[in-house]
């Protein structure tokens, strides 16, 4: 048999079961390898709907790591009540053509719009005779398809292959339906605030309930008595499972009188206090359940009513509950009808490696391995939508039995799947166009994002930046005689008025401007004699007296003065370099 992990997410456990999966009808022996219950991360889950799946993933992937868990497939059972009921009658047609029907006339049995749920089903029981002989008596179930998908997404979080989803009514009834046994059995599975009710004849599911009660009152009321000394909900459930907190009968009167052994099972537990205190402590912890127990008590007379005054002879309790010292007591006493916890379920065998203990916390774990409802997966969505075209032929045929009908929806279901295709081919080329035009959003936003950038850096730099590096330079390669009379500068360029001796020496300076790198472009309009000062026309007459007789070229002007010319010179933008051609040019 293939391996699968089952479990089971409540408000205050997940509880996680490796075993065998039943394959088939055929019964076999199951072996449970691993079980574990660990504590439920707080707010991760509300009514069956997950809100925390990367906290549960954190706790579920470390306990698989813990307990050495190899195995990939899962199944998870759910319990909610936003998780939509309805038993109807169907007609006798062959198994396979069960749920094309249902689908076929769901609009009559949920009067809500169903596009947004999930459907399942499952068979309750297939009359043998009477008028409705053949018929199937049927649950159809309707699930919030977030609710669906939320347990998908867990899964793959996980690292696990969701292979179904069951719903927690049915995993209960598949795991007890398995005992061998004609009697009229009701389960209980009792969780903290919230208990399922399901009555069990025969191997078919009769009856099953849900109310809004379970032991959370008990719990807190262990909280409020000062004789117990339990300051949190840890502390309180503790005791329960360790002694028994309560009374074995809820009026004070009946507690006074002796049990009926033949009603409890747990023989071991004598209703006997050890002072005047707790007794009235266990007093009030069992009133608390009074509401309870007078919920289950009328789901049994209403079970009567509904099937001519058959009874329940037998209750079982599962969930939470099953822990709790002298639960079984109470209800069986209660109630009149004998009471056990779960602890062995027919066929289902432990391996050596695994504890026989508390298998009444994993019953509704292991039925979900048996036969699951199945909430639609992606893989049986698909194959549902191809043969969803099939239902009109399967209503024609049971309601005309007209072969030329089915003639006719076998050309329409062509059609229609020929739409279908085309419609599923324009679907991908519309997410491939998507994946596209989303990369090309992306750029055009990345390069008008760069162009703002470009501006903003230009609004931020000036031609004349460079004002600083040229006067620096100049200090560095003018001559000591040459005199700048004047100095403008702008965004682009700079106009200086220079004086130096002679013509030879103004066209070293050209050519050492012109060199300069953050210089572009120099020019010159002209060169003029500077009229001489009188300082000047001593000096240089001083120079001319002290010349050596040596033949030296004279240029004109150097005799009257100074030569004065006005230099040009246009900014490199900041952080450029004239290149060579340039400044050859």
């Amino acid at each position: 048999m293939a391996k699968v992990i089952s479990i089971e997410i409540s408000n205050s456990l997940i509880r996680m079961v490796e075993m065998d999966r039943q394959v088939g009808d055929k019964k076999k022996k199951i072996t449970i390898y691993r079980q574990c219950a660990i504590p439920t991360p707080p707010g991760v889950i509300k009514d069956g709907y997950l809100q925390g799946s990367a906290a549960l993933r954190d706790v579920i992937r470390r306990e698989l790591n813990d307990k050495q868990i190899k195995t990939k497939d899962v199944i998870f059972t759910v319990a909610s009540s936003k998780i939509v009921t309805r038993e109807v009658v169907l007609p006798p047609v062959k198994p396979n053509q069960i749920d094309a029907l249902i689908r076929s006339n769901l609009s009559e049995y949920f009067p809500i719009d169903l596009s947004s749920y999930d459907i399942a089903h499952i068979v309750l029981e297939q009359f043998a005779d009477g008028p409705d002989k053949g018929k199937y008596r049927t649950m159809i179930m309707a699930a919030d398809k977030s609710l669906v998908s939320s347990y998908d997404e867990l899964a793959t979080m996980c690292g696990l292959k969701l292979i179904s989803l069951d719903y927690a009514g049915n995993s209960i009834f598949q795991s007890i339906r398995r005992e061998e046994t004609a009697s009229r059995v009701m389960v209980l599975k009792i969780e903290e605030g919230q208990t399922t009710v399901s009555v069990i004849k025969n191997k078919n599911l009769m009856l099953q309930r849900s109310i809004n009660y379970g032991i959370n009152e008990a719990v807190s009321e262990v909280m409020n008595q000062k004789v117990f000394n339990a300051s949190s909900e840890d502390e309180a459930w503790d005791l329960m499972q360790k002694k028994a907190c309560i009374k074995f009968n809820v009026s004070e009167i009946a507690q006074k009188n002796s049990y009926n052994p033949n009603l409890a099972v747990d023989t071991e537990l004598r209703d006997v206090d050890e002072s005047p205190e707790v007794r009235d402590a266990k007093i009030a912890v069992t009133k608390s359940l009074d509401t309870f127990i007078g919920s289950v008590r009328r789901v049994i007379e209403f079970y009567a009513s509904r099937n001519a005054g058959d009874e329940v002879d037998r209750i079982l309790i599962t969930g939470t509950a099953g822990a709790m010292k002298g639960i079984a007591k109470l209800i069986a006493n209660e109630l009149g009808i004998k009471t056990n916890v779960v602890n062995r379920l027919e066929g289902v065998g432990y391996h050596v490696t695994s504890e026989d203990a508390g298998i009444y916390n994993f019953v509704s774990c292991i039925g979900a391995t048996f036969h699951p409802v199945g909430f639609i997966t992606k893989e049986k969505k698909s194959k549902q939508k191809r043969e969803l075209d099939y239902t009109p032929f399967i209503v024609l045929v049971l309601v005309l039995f007209c072969i030329a009908a089915a003639l006719l929806l076998v050309d329409a279901h062509k059609k229609v799947t020929a739409v279908d295709d085309e419609e599923q081919r324009l679907l991908k080329l519309e997410q491939d166009y998507k994946k596209a035009e989303q990369t090309y959003i992306a750029h055009t936003n990345l390069v008008s994002l760069l162009n703002q950038v470009k501006e903003g850096a230009a609004l931020r730099t000036r031609n004349n930046d460079n004002i600083l590096q040229l006067i620096q330079d100049l200090e560095t390669v003018l001559p000591e005689d040459v005199e700048i009379s004047q100095f403008k500068s702008d965004d682009n360029s700079v106009i200086m008025v220079m004086k130096v001796a002679n013509k030879e020496v103004a066209a070293a300076v050209l050519d050492k401007l012109r060199d300069l790198d953050c210089i572009k472009e120099v020019t010159t309009p002209s060169l003029t004699e500077a009229p001489i000062e009188e300082d000047e026309e001593e000096e240089s007459n001083n120079r001319n007296n002290n010349r050596d007789n040596e033949d030296e070229e004279v240029y004109e002007g150097s005799q009257g003065g100074k030569i004065e010319f006005t230099v040009t010179a246009t900014y490199y933008p900041p952080g450029t370099r004239a290149n060579s051609s340039e400044v050859q040019n």
